[in-house]
């Protein structure tokens, strides 16, 4: 329920290294900054790692360091269930740390912590549970803000009036965010999250970090394996770990459907227990990616892992390399769709479903996201590229189909998104008529646009970039 942790307690005149040898690599223990009886600040071993980063000594005294703005409790407040509940869900508390228990002249009576169970398993039906890992405004990092998925969330986040961080180089599109640059909420840093000290600069002060940033797309990834390593793998890892060691609690990863390659007949469902089956390189290095992040897992690092079917729609960093977005594209500029086999499988979701989800687990404070791995498609666009052209077809209805039977794409799978329905009640909702009849009405908003111009493609974009 409620119990005492080893008592951590230094004085203005401690040092870093001090503080250090004390917790010992403890997580959740903290150190508590005394002058004489009465508590003035804390630390945690995040903070003075963080400190040690940003350039300060072990022999820095604490009192430049410490949190002077700390979440603590009186006696009084142990002895009343609903207040203890009020004031913990009040605060930016997170139940993982210990916190100072403190007489009315906030001098020091002993270092506890709550646990979280504790809280949750009251006959008292409002219950928190993990209400307080984030503030009520999160801090979010995105990896890879810029791009085709990245820029979408952006607005949504910013429409939330959170505050949002992006890292992004800006490969494709350098003009993705120019509509929010002027948002008060919104940081920029136009860097490669590959470089390490990129990395350090951006998780500080953050609580939830979005992964985007990457090379996608099998023929993407085919012309540029060694990039494709670097940025979809070594990167990811190396952004995990730093999250993981430094109280960044909540990290979404987009993986992709794809990494259940081929199965054989149409009554096949995919869901998240069926066996994978990874056709290419691309769909390879999602799966070591998986299982990077579930092996670093720990009560201070709970990712959510989100398999995405195909996405398509419309967003700030345009993208007509996609198949429906593709078949969109050729049906305006061509009038005419040319399919190849056409009779393989593919899950599909709208861009702003998938952003709508991840903003979803952002605002889960049950724990019941963490360290799973969900379907992210929309259960009602399971469907064959033949009727996915078909589609199409009948909103641009000057263009003309054009059928091939020979199959130069394998990969054919059904996808199932029943788990993270049943267990964060999310679904996602937007048709397919919606998403093209934004494309189409893209397409006669931007006349005099070069459609055919790289910055649609990332593979295009990849071959010039790297030559």
């Amino acid at each position: 329920m409620i119990f005492s942790r080893k008592k951590l307690i230094l004085n203005l005149q401690s040092k870093i290294k001090d503080a250090l040898k004390l917790l010992n690599g403890d997580y959740g223990n903290v150190t508590v900054i005394l002058k004489g009886k009465k508590v003035l600040g804390l630390l945690t071993e995040g903070d003075l790692r963080r400190a040690l980063l940003n350039g300060y000594g072990l022999e820095e005294p604490l009192k430049n360091l410490m949190n002077k703005n700390f979440f603590y409790l009186y006696e009084s407040d142990l002895k009343n269930f609903n207040k203890l509940k009020d004031k913990i869900q009040d605060s930016n508390f997170d139940l993982f740390f210990s916190f100072p228990l403190v007489n009315k002249k906030k001098e020091l009576i002993n270092i506890i912590q709550i646990d979280k169970n504790y809280l949750t398993s009251s006959s008292d039906k409002n219950n928190i549970s993990l209400n307080n890992i984030y503030p009520k405004k999160p801090f979010v990092l995105i990896i890879g803000g810029g791009n085709f998925i990245g820029s979408n969330l952006v607005q949504q986040i910013l429409d939330k009036d959170w505050k949002v961080r992006v890292v992004d180089k800006f490969l494709y599109d350098r003009h993705s965010l120019d509509k929010f640059k002027n948002n008060k909420n919104l940081e920029i840093i136009n860097a490669d999250i590959c470089d390490f000290e990129t990395q350090i600069k951006s998780i500080d002060n953050v609580n939830c970090v979005v992964f985007l940033a990457e090379i996608v797309g099998d023929p993407s990834v085919k012309e540029k394996p060694h990039t494709a390593l670097k940025t979809n793998f070594l990167a990811l890892n190396s952004m995990a770990s730093l999250c993981a060691n430094f109280g960044v609690n909540r990290f979404i990863y987009t993986s992709s459907c794809s990494v259940y390659g081929y199965t054989k007949g149409e009554k096949s469902l995919l869901t998240e227990k069926s066996l994978v089956n990874p056709q290419s390189y691309y769909a390879r290095i999602k799966l070591f990616s998986e299982q990077c992040l579930m092996n670093i897992t720990n009560e201070n690092f709970n990712p959510t892992i989100l398999r995405l079917g195909t996405v398509f729609g419309k967003s700030h960093r345009q993208r007509f390399d996609l198949v429906v977005n593709t078949f969109s594209k050729s049906a305006h500029i061509n009038k005419e769709l040319n399919v190849f086999g056409g009779d393989q499988w593919r899950p599909n979701i709208h861009v702003s479903d998938v952003n709508k989800c991840i903003i979803h687990l952002i605002k889960d404070r049950s724990g019941k996201s963490f360290n799973k791995i969900f379907n992210l498609s929309n259960n009602n666009l399971n469907m064959k590229i033949n009727d996915l052209a078909k589609k199409v077809s009948k909103v641009f209805k000057n263009s003309k189909l054009k059928i091939d039977k020979r199959l130069t794409d394998k990969r054919n799978y059904r996808v199932s998104s029943k788990k993270l329905k049943d267990e964060m009640g999310f679904v996602a909702k937007i048709d397919l008529e919606t998403g093209i009849n934004e494309l189409k009405d893209f397409f006669n908003k931007n006349k005099n646009k070069n459609f055919d111009n790289k910055i649609y493609s990332n593979f295009e974009t990849l071959k010039d970039e790297y030559k």
